[in-house]
Parts: C-alpha cells; structure tokens; sequence
C-alpha cells in the first residue's frame, strides 16, 4: 500500500475535479469536501498538560509551537465546514387542522379560536365529571 503526502493527494483531487475522472455531482462534491478539509489551516491549538487542570487555548501559531517544544501534546481546532442547504423534496404536511384539535368548528368563529368558549366547555365537562372549578376566591 502507498503512502501519500497531503500536497500529493491535494494535487491528485485537484486534477480529478478538473478532468473527466469525475462521472458526476456526487463523486465531484466528495472531492471538494475531501480538498477542503485537507486545504484547512488551524484557527487555533488546545493543550491539557498545563498543571492547571483546566485546558489552554491560543490562537496564536508561535505559542502552539512554544507548547509544542515543551513536548505537550497539542491539538490543531479546525473550524467546522457549514453545511450545504438544500430545501426538502418532501415538506412536511400538518395532518391535524386547528378546529379539528379543538373538537371542531364549535370553538372557531370566521376562523378565528376563541378561548373562552373553550374553557368553558372544559370547565363544564370538570363540573360534570365531579370536579371544582375556580375553587380559588
């Protein structure tokens, strides 16, 4: 088995994009997202081993390489690519229309809910199953 350096590999998926290696979008986009992430530079570098037991972070390359010296174990932080927005092909329908939740169009007028007609039927239903309603005063 072959072992390729990044720029190696960078300058392989640079020629495949633009040639007709590429049989269609898919493959094409697999190898955008594989350059991207090989082309990505650090934002910034975190290490554990500072005697504090809570972790550092620097933004700065020349403090990383200090840390690095040292001999701590260091961690490059990448931003995170954003994902590509692609609209549904399948909205989602609501299956249940307000006045159907609301036991009908008893509770609507002109479209509208009306609450107090709501909570006066449920205030009823209390009352007759042996309930209390407004047993604050």
């Amino acid at each position: 088995m072959s072992t390729f350096t990044d720029k190696e590999l960078i300058k392989e998926i640079k020629e495949r994009i633009g040639s007709l290696d590429v049989r269609d979008n898919i493959e094409r986009r697999a190898y955008e997202i594989a350059l991207a992430s090989l082309e990505a530079e650090p934002v910034a570098w975190l290490h554990l081993d500072n005697g504090l037991g809570i972790p550092a972070i620097t933004r700065s390359k020349n403090i990383a390489d200090s840390w690095l010296s040292k001999g701590w174990y260091v961690q490059s932080l990448y931003v995170a690519q954003p994902l590509p927005v692609v609209p549904d092909d399948n909205p989602i329908q609501f299956s249940v229309s307000l006045p159907a939740a609301f036991g009908g169009d008893k509770y609507f007028i002109d479209g509208v809910f009306q609450p107090l007609r709501y909570e006066r039927d449920c205030e009823r239903a209390v009352v007759a199953a042996g309930g209390v309603v407004n047993w604050v005063k």
